[in-house]
C-alpha cells in the first residue's frame, strides 16, 4: 500500500503549473493531519508553494522572472469556485477596481453568500463578508461594483 505522501504527490503531478491546491481536495486520501503533513513536506521539497492556511500552488517557473504566483484576486475567485459561492468586491477594493481610487488596498474585501472569514496570503488579507443574496443579485460588471460602493461612500451625505 502506497503512503499518503506518495499518493498525494502523484495526484499533484497531474495538475497544471499555476493551479491552486487546497488541503480539502485530499480528504479521501487519509486523515486531516496526515494530509497536512504530506502537503507541508511537498512544500519543503519545493514541489508546492504555501500561500496560506490550507492553500498551496503549483508554481509557474519563468526563465527570467523565476516563480510566478497567482494574485490575491485569483486566489479569492478559486476559493469561491471551490466553495460554490458568489463573491463581489466591496469597499476600497471596489473603488480601486472602478478606477475611482488610485490606492491599492492590501485588504481585499468581498461580499459573499457563503460564510464570513479572513485569509492572510503574505502581506495581503482577503476578507469575505457574509451578506444577503439580494445584494449579490446584480449582473453587470460595473453595476455589481457600484452598488456596494454607493452604499458605503454616500451613506453619510445628505440627499
Amino acid at each position: 500500500m502506497a503512503s499518503i505522501h506518495a499518493d498525494i504527490e502523484t495526484t499533484i503531478k497531474r495538475y497544471k503549473r499555476g493551479d491552486l491546491v487546497f488541503s480539502v481536495d485530499f480528504r479521501n486520501k487519509g486523515n486531516k493531519d496526515a494530509v497536512k503533513q504530506a502537503l507541508s513536506r511537498l512544500a519543503k521539497e519545493g514541489i508546492l508553494k504555501r500561500l496560506g492556511h490550507g492553500i498551496y500552488v503549483l508554481p509557474t517557473k519563468h526563465p527570467r522572472f523565476g516563480e510566478i504566483l497567482p494574485s490575491a484576486e485569483e486566489v479569492a475567485e478559486a476559493i469561491a469556485k471551490k466553495e460554490q459561492v458568489r463573491i463581489q468586491p466591496a469597499g476600497a477594493y471596489a473603488l480601486h477596481k472602478l478606477g475611482l481610487s488610485m490606492q491599492v488596498p492590501t485588504k481585499l474585501v468581498y461580499l459573499t453568500d457563503g460564510t464570513s472569514r479572513e485569509i492572510k496570503i503574505g502581506k495581503t488579507t482577503i476578507k469575505f463578508k457574509a451578506t444577503t443574496p439580494k445584494k449579490l443579485s446584480l449582473k453587470g460588471t460595473y453595476s455589481r461594483l457600484i452598488d456596494p460602493c454607493a452604499r458605503r461612500t454616500w451613506a453619510g451625505y445628505p440627499r
